[in-house]
């Protein structure tokens, strides 16, 4: 009987699926991002004290560890109910309040429309591009694993300890990513993230070379760089999954859906260059001697070939990685004006009405001045229309 309610409990993949209401949970965009970095945050420091707390119950003496049935009777049922319940007592309450046609009024997408809609997305392409130099890095050896266990040959409680602190590199920027996210555009934040990840690159090259001998002090400074550098880069990264979100919006607003699911056909133009170009560093290692034997790490000889020169390529793909941002024009403003947008047409197609194009402006007037679809004055528009309203009142 456990073993077919496990079972069952693994048929539907629920991972995330709370975190996806949080993406389109509201269509003011400086809300959402506030719920996707507190509320989430919060939920993941929980996680975290149950991950810890759990295991102590089950190594406690009355119970006997995780192959004593009394875990299964006692530990699971009292951690495990009390949340399945207040999960589904909380779940119950969400509302999603992102503009968009009821499901009973959605139409179905003809395949070639979708492939044609996203296609025309110019900021798909840009981060497609992004993407796709960032493919140079394929088949890089893990970094921080080299770092934990074979520079700083870490085991037991230290090597928990530091990886620990690794992975709460990016909780405390997390935070405050919302002020950054409202002070400075996206396309700065972005090429600054991916400056950061060169410099990181630079950095763990200069260890390599200039401290590869002093194996202590070179792990120490290499965990010091990329720990700096994430803490520092956050935002930035808080920004990127961000912007993915308004993307959405923006194709809802050209094409009348947000045609995720054909987002895909990049793939058709990418898959075989990506496919190539992540055969260079394997190969690399190959020649140099790696060859999933992970104890020639430890020969000082051998690092350089294994790890400094797919790094150097590696750094070369972030250098031309911040040419395609360079071209990023969508912003706060232009992403208000297609919400506001998306908000009249919400409202239309709830009685019934949907447009056989998507054409239309804000207060359904002819756009003038159109820039990828959206006029260029949008946030004049947008203070003009807001100035009226306060007139009105």
């Amino acid at each position: 009987m456990a073993y077919f309610l496990f079972s069952m409990f693994g048929v539907y993949d629920f991972s995330r699926k709370i975190e996806s209401c949080c993406d389109l949970i509201s269509p003011n965009s400086a809300e959402r991002i506030w719920i996707r970095t507190y509320p989430v945050k919060l939920s993941h420091l929980l996680k975290n004290i149950f991950d810890a707390i759990i295991p102590v119950c089950a190594a406690a003496s009355f119970i006997g560890g995780f192959e004593s049935i009394k875990f299964y009777k006692f530990v699971l049922p009292v951690v495990f109910i009390p949340i399945a319940l207040g999960t589904l007592f909380f779940a119950n309450k969400i509302t999603e309040r992102i503009p968009q046609p009821p499901i009973e009024k959605k139409q179905e997408i003809p395949f070639w429309y979708g492939v044609k809609e996203v296609i025309h997305n110019k900021y798909l392409w840009i981060n497609t591009l992004t993407s796709l130099i960032d493919s140079m890095g394929n088949g890089m050896l893990d970094v921080s694993m080299f770092i934990f266990l074979y520079t700083l040959r870490l085991s037991g409680l230290e090597y928990s300890l530091i990886t620990t602190l690794y992975a709460f590199r990016g909780t405390i920027p997390t935070f405050i990513a919302p002020y950054f996210i409202k002070r400075f555009p996206y396309k700065k934040l972005k090429i600054f993230g991916i400056t950061m990840s060169g410099l990181q690159r630079l950095l763990w090259i200069l260890c390599l070379v200039c401290f590869g001998g002093n194996l202590k002090l070179c792990g120490w400074l290499m965990f010091a760089a990329v720990f700096v550098c994430a803490f520092i880069s956050t935002p930035s990264d808080i920004a990127n999954s961000d912007m993915t979100i308004r993307l959405g919006d923006y194709q809802m607003y050209r094409s009348g859906e947000r045609l995720t699911s054909f987002q895909g056909v990049f793939g058709w133009f990418t898959g075989p260059i990506t496919t190539l170009v992540g055969l260079i560093i394997p190969l690399l290692l190959l020649k140099n001697g790696f060859n999933n034997q992970y104890d020639i790490l430890f020969l000082d000889s051998a690092r350089n070939g294994i790890l400094v020169i797919p790094l150097v390529i590696d750094l070369i793909g972030y250098i031309f990685m911040t040419v395609p941002p360079l071209f990023w024009d969508y912003n706060i403003d232009q992403h208000e004006y297609v919400m506001e947008v998306l908000k009249q047409r919400a409202a239309l197609a709830k009685e019934g009405y949907i447009p056989a194009e998507y054409d239309g402006g804000l207060d359904f007037d002819k756009p003038v001045g159109l820039k990828d679809g959206i006029p260029v004055n949008a946030g004049e528009i947008l203070r003009n229309r807001a100035a009226e309203k306060a007139v009105e009142k």
